[in-house]
């Protein structure tokens, strides 16, 4: 599942920064996503923005089993 502005973000960080870096950002990244979603007092865990959430979080694990 690709999240065209994840995917855009992940490609502005590996251009600036390397694939390393980008790798730890994705990584990093899909932590926050992940805490955001399972706390109730988030609004990542909202209705409105739980799929998103997901759905980047998604973007980012593939891109991390793409890139290891």
């Amino acid at each position: 599942m690709i999240n065209q502005a994840e995917t855009e973000r992940l490609r502005f960080v590996e251009e600036r920064d390397g694939k390393d870096e980008a790798l730890a950002f994705a990584k990093q990244t899909m932590a926050i996503y992940r805490q955001a979603v399972l706390n109730k007092n988030h609004f990542g865990s909202t209705r409105t923005y739980r799929q998103r959430f997901i759905e980047g979080y998604l973007s980012f694990k593939e891109y991390c089993h793409a890139n290891t």
